[in-house]
């Protein structure tokens, strides 16, 4: 007689993975019945290949971008998070070419107060990851922004003589733009190939001057440059000279976090 009516569920296929090393494996595919009418004759393929690998874990940093800007009389004045490192754990594979985590950050509009916001974090698509898993610990951040109105200043130019129509002064009325930028820090000279990591690689840069130069910058427009000579201890104290602002620009560099980046060989 035939056999008729046989489903997936009737049989259980499984290979012994107990106590295997690190490495390549060729195991057995084993396949039964539960069905006392049925005999397994053959499993096609007999066999499966594993990869293992160690599963680690290491510390890498926090990097913060920011695009978009908040509602037209404000600006962003600063970005804190509650951490600045983060453990990642996962496949030795993966993990070795980490060495950080980026984390962005947009600004629709809208904006018109300081306010908080919780990050679940999650590997980024760049990190091609190819179907293995990473985890974070913490797993959420806490983020901090925190807005401002924007400042005018007033030029009152004074005429002494009247015009024809009798005034006798004007008054002009200019809004100073400001803008927080994500700066790239920039090794010169021997620190190119002597530099094995920087802490960070970004500094926020609040900058401020006339609303059409400010607008026409972005994060690539200026640059933060570590000189050898100061780099004193693993260290780097930021000065305001050290940030290079595009030639012809009438701006000015307002404030700048973090004022001091680790430097390790």
């Amino acid at each position: 007689n035939g056999v008729v009516n046989i489903s997936p569920g009737e049989f259980d296929v499984y290979v012994d993975a107990q106590n295997l090393s690190e490495g390549e494996h060729q195991l057995p595919i084993t396949a039964s019945t539960k069905n006392p009418n049925i005999d397994v004759v053959a499993v096609e393929p007999n066999q499966l290949t594993l990869k293992l690998e160690a599963n680690t874990s290491k510390e890498i940093k926090l990097e913060t971008a920011v695009t978009g800007v908040p509602d037209r009389d404000y600006e962003m004045k600063d970005l804190k998070v509650s951490v600045d490192k983060v453990k990642v754990s996962g496949a030795s594979s993966v993990l070795a070419g980490l060495k950080s985590l980026p984390i962005k950050v947009n600004l629709d509009g809208t904006e018109t107060a300081d306010f908080s916001r919780k990050v679940t974090l999650e590997a980024p698509a760049e990190w091609n990851l190819n179907g293995k898993t990473v985890s974070f610990d913490p797993g959420v951040i806490q983020m901090e922004i925190e807005i401002r109105k924007k400042k005018t200043v007033e030029n009152v130019v004074e005429n002494n003589s009247s015009d024809n129509t009798g005034n006798t002064s004007t008054v002009d009325e200019t809004e100073l733009k400001r803008k927080s930028l994500m700066v790239e820090v920039v090794k010169q000279g021997e620190l190119q190939n002597a530099v094995k990591e920087l802490l960070p690689t970004n500094v926020l840069v609040t900058v401020e001057g006339e609303a059409g130069a400010v607008d026409s910058l972005t994060n690539a427009s200026l640059k933060l440059n570590l000189s050898p000579e100061r780099v004193v201890g693993g260290n780097y104290i930021v000065n305001t000279e050290d940030i290079v602002i595009p030639e012809g620009l009438d701006i000015k560099i307002v404030e700048f976090s973090p004022e001091k980046v680790s430097v390790k060989f």
